[in-house]
């Protein structure tokens, strides 16, 4: 048993020391390019079709002897890594952050790009996992170069606790929930369907106002990178991220359930 212990310290410290996440590429999920887990037996994300970005803060994650990351491993393996940009990167807490699970931490000038996401897109569904330290800064941990964008989620926005989901068709349209609680761990979630609903759900509950109407949605005339943690408008995200799950398509109420599910098991939040 102490060798075994001896060479367990002696792999976590090798991991650290090349700079990459312990859990690394399949680590704890087992082999395969998914992996599994026990989060929820039988399932994870990449079993639901459209997955389109799949960040996981205990998969993939390089980060330099600062604990400052500089890529993000994309594990649905469409739209490539997040790379580092800004003033500053993001800080990789591989301490007991959420669940005994490690995550992101961004404050002012720290985010992430990523490529353009979707091309002609009519539907979306998107989870994020996210602590915010404050409830009064204009926070937006996903958003585009410019003030734009098809996908977009933002904290505290004219009203302090609250959180709104945007989408663009010309003109923005939003989906609030008020008395969010940001500054406890939460699963947010949105889905978009061209010429008909944007909902929004915290926790796997829907918000309690009516859905927003939404025209036809579209990229064109918008910059290519989208932003993790920050947007172009000098906004930011002063608080945690640990995953980042979005699907190009309108996820049917029992394959949002089991993607609800798999992330509450995870990170230990209630739905």
């Amino acid at each position: 048993m102490k060798r075994l212990s001896t060479l367990f310290l002696t792999c976590l410290l090798a991991f650290s020391l090349l700079g990459v996440s312990p859990w690394g590429s399949g680590g704890e999920w087992g082999s395969g390019k998914w992996g599994r887990s026990d989060y929820f037996p039988g399932f994870n994300p990449g079993d639901i079709v459209g997955l389109t970005l799949w960040l996981d803060s205990g998969y993939g994650v390089t980060y330099d002897e600062s604990n400052r990351v500089t890529a993000w491993a994309d594990r649905s393996g469409t739209v490539g890594n997040t790379t580092a940009a800004g003033a500053g990167c993001p800080l990789y807490s591989t301490t007991d952050v959420v669940n005994g699970r490690p995550a992101l931490y961004f404050v002012t000038n720290d985010y992430m790009t990523i490529p353009q996401l979707f091309t002609d897109i009519t539907e979306v569904t998107a989870f994020m996992v996210i602590k915010l330290d404050n409830t009064t800064t204009d926070c937006r941990p996903l958003g585009y170069d410019d003030d734009g964008g098809l996908l977009r989620l933002r904290f505290n926005y004219s009203v302090a606790d609250r959180v709104y989901w945007y989408t663009y068709d010309g003109g923005y349209k939003s989906h609030c929930w008020p008395n969010a609680g940001v500054t406890n761990w939460h699963i947010w979630t949105i889905t978009i369907k061209e010429d008909d609903n944007l909902r929004g759900y915290g926790d796997g509950v829907e918000a309690a106002l009516s859905p927003t109407a939404v025209g036809t949605l579209a990229e064109t005339g918008i910059s290519t990178a989208r932003r993790i943690g920050a947007d172009g408008g000098g906004n930011y995200m002063p608080g945690y991220i640990a995953e980042v799950i979005i699907y190009s398509r309108l996820l049917s109420a029992d394959e949002r359930s089991k993607v609800d599910t798999y992330l509450s098991n995870k990170y230990g939040i209630t739905i």
